[in-house]
């Protein structure tokens, strides 16, 4: 894996240079191969923050058969337990492989990161070899992001993703549960899930939308073009209803100067606002009291 896509924030914070050591297979049980030991798999319990939440079954296939016949290439990375054993921090597909295999040790390096840094590795190392799915990667974001109180701009450097990719990705978790049950099972694609993001504030389309996609198959360009066409109707009617409510001020203030035969001023405010009545005297300000 290649140190430039880590992006420099990660770097800084995390030594990357183990990601890329190789084990090799000639070195007996327990030497150390640049830090590299045999664990008893029994040793070794998952990342309790690993962002993963689906471990498809072809690739898994395919990595358990590579497995069997060429063995661990790659170590897993783990963290010593208080009291005894590890914890997974990075390599979760592998020591899935090896367990279904039911082997007895895996090649891995100890290293001793703190929560914030095995979140960060593991979300890291599944980017970068075999993408999470969306919501899964954006779930990933918002945790970074929440449980270690960074901005979005911090965690876009740790990932190395542009700062709009991480805020259009998080955006995703904020659509209705039948469009991410959808996007999880693959029935919708991202970009139909983006655009259907766009339309928060319109739950009715958004629910419109959805069914267009599952039934009609629409495209993502179509998706686009519905998405237009409901927000320039939006406008329109807020637009009229602007007009309605000037039309109502205009007439309100021109009867109000005509039963109180004097000039009437409104000035509104975000909300509420002010009713200006002009008088001349105090006798004429007893006129305007009992036309009131």
């Amino acid at each position: 894996m290649s140190k430039s896509v880590l992006g420099r924030g990660l770097e800084s914070l995390i030594p990357t240079d183990f990601i890329e050591e190789q084990f090799d297979p000639t070195v007996q049980s327990g030497e150390d191969n640049a830090g590299t030991l045999d664990l008893n798999l029994s040793e070794i319990e998952p990342n309790e923050h690993q962002p993963r939440m689906d471990f498809k079954e072809g690739p898994m296939a395919d990595l358990v058969e590579s497995v069997r016949v060429h063995g661990v290439i790659q170590p897993v990375v783990v963290s010593p337990k208080v009291g005894g054993g590890y914890n997974l921090v990075a390599g979760e597909r592998r020591w899935r492989a090896s367990n279904y295999l039911k082997l007895k040790t895996i090649p891995a390096i100890v290293r001793t990161p703190t929560d914030q840094e095995k979140l960060e590795l593991a979300l890291v190392e599944n980017l970068q070899r075999e993408d999470l799915g969306p919501l899964e990667t954006a779930t990933a974001y918002v945790k970074l992001r929440q449980q270690f109180n960074l901005s979005y701009e911090e965690v876009a450097k740790k990932v190395g993703k542009a700062i709009s990719t991480v805020i259009n990705a998080t955006r995703l978790l904020n659509l209705p549960t039948e469009a991410k049950e959808a996007l999880y099972d693959k029935r919708i694609s991202e970009g139909h899930a983006r655009v259907l993001a766009g339309l928060n504030e319109f739950p009715a389309a958004q629910k419109e939308g959805l069914e267009h996609i599952l039934n009609e198959g629409w495209s993502v360009r179509q998706t686009e073009q519905f998405s237009v066409v409901i927000k320039q109707q939006d406008k329109l009617k807020r637009a009229a209803k602007t007009e309605d409510v000037f039309k109502f001020r205009e007439d309100t203030v021109r009867k109000m100067k005509s039963k109180l035969s004097t000039g009437v001023e409104l000035r509104p405010r975000s909300k509420g606002g002010r009713i200006i009545i002009e008088y001349k005297d105090d006798e004429d300000l007893r006129r305007i009291a009992e036309g009131l």
